[in-house]
């Protein structure tokens, strides 16, 4: 009885397992860093906060890296993330400051081919109260196998604010990549009626004997 419940404990952690990396960005010495599984790529442009300042939701200004930074305010910025998956690739999470303006902002990522394909677009319009949120693109257009070197593209969408030369505008604060094992419904649902009826037999067994 123990070795059947046992095993339908682990058919369903290992139905629904998953393994999650996180690429950091931070500001270290005046510039941006970005620490993780990285692969390659010029990630000089990503902005960071001025020398001394406070707010961006009290994270503290070392903490993060900006699409948009200061003194940078003139057009629209993309900045890209060159990666290497650690292990296969399907749901992105992004750790970004939902602002006083508007910080909304859409990501895009390259395929197989090398086309970039659009993932989505976090909506931040003005008036967020600095907060910091978690966005999650799950079940992305494609997996991306283990070992792929691919190209991760943050687009500030929002109108570029007055204030932004003094600020900059769009703070993230990390981009965290994860896998997760797609299950079809029916399939949990056959194994927990086997599993059920496994053990139904073995009472009806138990209470024979």
């Amino acid at each position: 009885m123990k070795k059947i419940i046992s095993m339908f404990v682990m058919l369903l952690v290992f139905a629904t397992a998953a393994s999650a990396y996180d690429v950091d960005l931070s500001r270290v010495t005046g510039v941006c860093e970005v620490t993780g599984p990285l692969y390659g790529g010029d990630h000089g442009d990503w902005g960071v906060a001025p020398e001394g300042s406070t707010g961006y939701g009290d994270e503290g200004r070392d903490h993060f890296c900006m699409i948009v930074g200061p003194g940078d305010c003139s057009d629209v910025d993309t900045w890209s993330m060159v990666f290497t998956a650690d292990g296969p690739v399907n749901k992105i999470r992004v750790r970004h400051l939902d602002g006083q303006v508007d910080d909304t902002f859409s990501m895009a990522m390259t395929d197989a081919a090398g086309g970039p394909v659009e993932i989505g677009m976090v909506n931040a319009p003005a008036g967020g109260g600095e907060i910091w949120r978690v966005s999650e693109w799950m079940n992305l257009p494609f997996t991306i196998p283990d070992g792929e070197t691919r190209t991760l593209y943050f687009t500030a969408e929002a109108p570029i604010e007055p204030w932004c030369e003094t600020w900059g505008q769009i703070a993230i604060d990390y981009v965290e990549f994860d896998y997760e094992e797609e299950v079809p419904e029916f399939g949990l649902l056959a194994i927990t009626i086997a599993m059920i009826g496994a053990l139904g037999g073995l009472f009806m067994l138990r209470k024979r004997r």
